[in-house]
Protein backbone atom coordinates (compact mmCIF):
# COMPACT_ATOMS: atom_id res chain seq x y z
CA UNK A 1 0.00 0.00 0.00
CA UNK A 2 1.44 3.54 -0.90
CA UNK A 3 1.69 6.22 1.87
CA UNK A 4 0.34 9.56 1.27
CA UNK A 5 2.97 12.40 0.76
CA UNK A 6 1.68 15.59 0.82
CA UNK A 7 4.22 17.07 -1.41
CA UNK A 8 3.39 15.10 -4.12
CA UNK A 9 -0.40 16.54 -3.96
CA UNK A 10 -1.17 19.14 -6.73
CA UNK A 11 -3.47 20.73 -4.21
CA UNK A 12 -1.29 20.64 -0.95
CA UNK A 13 -0.53 24.23 0.19
CA UNK A 14 2.91 23.05 1.36
CA UNK A 15 3.95 21.95 -1.98
CA UNK A 16 7.53 23.18 -2.72
CA UNK A 17 6.42 22.95 -6.79
CA UNK A 18 3.82 25.36 -8.10
CA UNK A 19 -0.31 24.90 -7.32
CA UNK A 20 -2.09 24.36 -10.85
CA UNK A 21 -5.30 25.13 -8.88
CA UNK A 22 -4.07 27.77 -7.10
CA UNK A 23 -5.62 30.15 -10.15
CA UNK A 24 -8.44 28.28 -11.41
CA UNK A 25 -11.72 29.61 -11.79
CA UNK A 26 -14.41 28.32 -9.63
CA UNK A 27 -16.82 29.08 -12.66
CA UNK A 28 -16.07 29.16 -16.02
CA UNK A 29 -15.62 32.66 -17.79
CA UNK A 30 -17.71 34.15 -20.41
CA UNK A 31 -17.10 37.32 -22.73
CA UNK A 32 -20.47 39.17 -21.96
CA UNK A 33 -21.17 43.05 -22.34
CA UNK A 34 -24.06 43.72 -20.10
CA UNK A 35 -25.30 47.51 -19.04
CA UNK A 36 -25.65 47.26 -14.94
CA UNK A 37 -26.64 49.76 -12.54
CA UNK A 38 -23.92 50.16 -9.74
CA UNK A 39 -24.89 51.25 -6.47
CA UNK A 40 -21.67 52.78 -4.56
CA UNK A 41 -22.26 53.74 -0.38
CA UNK A 42 -19.81 56.86 -0.01
CA UNK A 43 -18.23 57.52 3.26
CA UNK A 44 -20.71 60.70 3.72
CA UNK A 45 -23.56 58.40 3.49
CA UNK A 46 -24.96 59.35 -0.12
CA UNK A 47 -24.72 56.39 -2.70
CA UNK A 48 -23.40 57.15 -6.19
CA UNK A 49 -25.40 55.53 -8.59
CA UNK A 50 -24.27 55.08 -12.05
CA UNK A 51 -24.41 52.94 -15.13
CA UNK A 52 -21.73 50.27 -15.64
CA UNK A 53 -20.87 48.10 -18.21
CA UNK A 54 -19.10 44.31 -18.05
CA UNK A 55 -16.65 42.73 -20.28
CA UNK A 56 -16.52 39.34 -18.59
CA UNK A 57 -19.02 37.34 -16.56
CA UNK A 58 -19.44 34.44 -14.69
CA UNK A 59 -21.37 32.58 -11.40
CA UNK A 60 -18.82 34.41 -8.91
CA UNK A 61 -18.95 38.19 -10.44
CA UNK A 62 -16.79 39.76 -13.37
CA UNK A 63 -15.16 42.50 -14.67
CA UNK A 64 -16.73 45.46 -15.37
CA UNK A 65 -15.95 49.06 -16.53
CA UNK A 66 -17.09 52.00 -14.30
CA UNK A 67 -15.89 55.73 -14.18
CA UNK A 68 -15.69 56.37 -10.22
CA UNK A 69 -13.10 54.91 -8.87
CA UNK A 70 -13.14 52.20 -6.35
CA UNK A 71 -11.06 50.08 -4.23
CA UNK A 72 -10.38 46.65 -3.48
CA UNK A 73 -13.09 45.76 -0.67
CA UNK A 74 -15.52 48.18 -0.75
CA UNK A 75 -18.75 46.35 -0.63
CA UNK A 76 -21.57 48.21 -3.59
CA UNK A 77 -24.56 46.20 -5.53
CA UNK A 78 -24.98 45.96 -9.00
CA UNK A 79 -28.72 45.21 -11.11
CA UNK A 80 -29.22 44.01 -13.88
CA UNK A 81 -32.06 45.35 -16.02
CA UNK A 82 -32.36 42.72 -18.07
CA UNK A 83 -33.04 40.25 -15.18
CA UNK A 84 -34.08 43.05 -12.83
CA UNK A 85 -32.31 40.83 -9.96
CA UNK A 86 -29.86 42.86 -7.14
CA UNK A 87 -26.94 41.40 -5.82
CA UNK A 88 -24.40 42.22 -3.14
CA UNK A 89 -20.54 42.22 -4.41
CA UNK A 90 -17.40 43.20 -3.22
CA UNK A 91 -14.34 44.73 -5.29
CA UNK A 92 -11.80 42.24 -6.09
CA UNK A 93 -9.24 44.74 -7.89
CA UNK A 94 -9.48 47.92 -9.61
CA UNK A 95 -6.79 49.04 -12.55
CA UNK A 96 -6.69 52.36 -14.43
CA UNK A 97 -7.36 51.39 -18.02
CA UNK A 98 -4.88 53.38 -21.08
CA UNK A 99 -8.91 55.13 -21.83
CA UNK A 100 -9.11 56.20 -18.53
CA UNK A 101 -11.89 54.62 -17.11
CA UNK A 102 -11.62 51.74 -13.82
CA UNK A 103 -11.43 48.17 -14.49
CA UNK A 104 -13.11 46.57 -11.70
CA UNK A 105 -12.66 42.96 -10.67
CA UNK A 106 -15.53 42.18 -8.64
CA UNK A 107 -17.00 39.64 -6.70
CA UNK A 108 -20.65 37.93 -5.51
CA UNK A 109 -21.78 37.48 -2.06
CA UNK A 110 -22.69 34.58 -3.29
CA UNK A 111 -23.26 32.58 -6.51
CA UNK A 112 -25.75 33.78 -8.71
CA UNK A 113 -25.75 32.01 -12.34
CA UNK A 114 -29.20 33.20 -13.34
CA UNK A 115 -27.87 36.91 -12.80
CA UNK A 116 -26.68 37.18 -16.55
CA UNK A 117 -28.79 37.24 -19.65
CA UNK A 118 -26.76 34.91 -20.92
CA UNK A 119 -28.03 32.45 -24.09
CA UNK A 120 -25.94 29.61 -23.86
CA UNK A 121 -24.14 29.76 -20.33
CA UNK A 122 -21.33 26.66 -19.66
CA UNK A 123 -22.15 23.75 -18.32
CA UNK A 124 -20.09 24.33 -14.86
CA UNK A 125 -22.66 27.42 -14.13
CA UNK A 126 -25.15 25.31 -13.35
CA UNK A 127 -28.67 26.31 -15.36
CA UNK A 128 -30.49 23.62 -16.64
CA UNK A 129 -31.12 23.67 -19.90
CA UNK A 130 -35.20 23.29 -21.65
Amino acid sequence: MASFNPSSNPASSNSATPNPFANRRRSTRVWHEAALVVRIPMPDGRIIEQEGRTFAVNVHGGLLRLSVDVEAGLTFEVMNPATQMVCGCRVVRAERAPEGYLKVGFAFDRPSPHFWDVAHPPDDWGIKRS
